[in-house]
């Protein structure tokens, strides 16, 4: 089973897992990734996929692929669970 994923300039159109390349028409590359989707941006150099933007202040780590929020997100206490405020930029519990 292969990943493939249709490319236009550097974002991921659409995404197909089979057995062969897609017949239709693309730019399509095939990958080891099966995390990857639409909206996902393709490094052609590195050959590398990245996730969407999560939020606008949030900055892309390219050695780890996430994005990474200007502010650590809280230790977690039992299962208290956090939003990102983008407003605010911090994390809310």
């Amino acid at each position: 089973m292969g990943y493939f994923a249709n490319i236009s300039g550097s974002l991921v159109i659409e995404h197909f897992t089979g057995d062969s390349t897609p017949t239709s028409s693309g730019n399509w590359i095939s990958h080891l990734n099966p995390h990857v989707g639409p909206n996902f941006t393709y490094d052609s150099e590195t050959e590398v996929f990245y996730p969407p933007e999560m939020y606008p202040s949030w900055t892309l780590d390219k050695t780890t692929q996430m994005w990474i929020s200007p502010a650590a997100e809280p230790a977690r206490s039992g299962s208290e669970v956090y939003q990102w405020n983008e407003d605010e930029l911090r994390w809310d519990s």
